[in-house]
């Protein structure tokens, strides 16, 4: 398969293990996947490289990743992808929150390796239906 037929995946989070591992889980399952530290450096990624699904860690230090559907689902380059609220602690009502304010699927942390892979192939095809 080409990069120009794989899904692009881009992955937001300030845990270098967490990118780390992301990255390498999907890769391996023929993912084109790129990853940024901060949500503006994620953005700034799309410019010549517009992802099928951004995984986007709701806490971090520069901007809130709540504030995700603002900067993401307003751009042009990224407001058709798959926005992914990830984080370590979402109970039901906050998954209706983070739908609410814009993110199209949750991702609850930790995610073991085959379960990452089975969302995201999830997501894609929710999307493809």
């Amino acid at each position: 398969m080409t990069d120009e037929k794989r899904s692009r995946i881009l992955i937001i989070d300030d845990d270098d293990a967490v990118c780390t591992a992301y990255q390498r889980l999907l890769t391996e399952a023929n993912f084109d996947v790129r990853v940024a530290r901060a949500p503006y450096e994620g953005l700034e990624a799309t410019t010549d490289w517009p992802p099928d699904v951004i995984i986007l860690d709701l806490l971090m230090p520069t901007i809130s990743g709540f504030d995700g559907p603002k900067l993401f689902k307003k751009n042009p380059r990224t407001r058709d992808a798959i926005l992914v609220a990830c984080s370590g602690v979402i109970s039901d009502e906050e998954a209706t929150r983070f739908r609410r304010i814009g993110f199209d699927e949750i991702l609850p942390k930790p995610v073991a390796a085959f379960a990452l892979v089975q969302r995201v192939k999830g997501f894609l095809a929710t999307r493809a239906s």
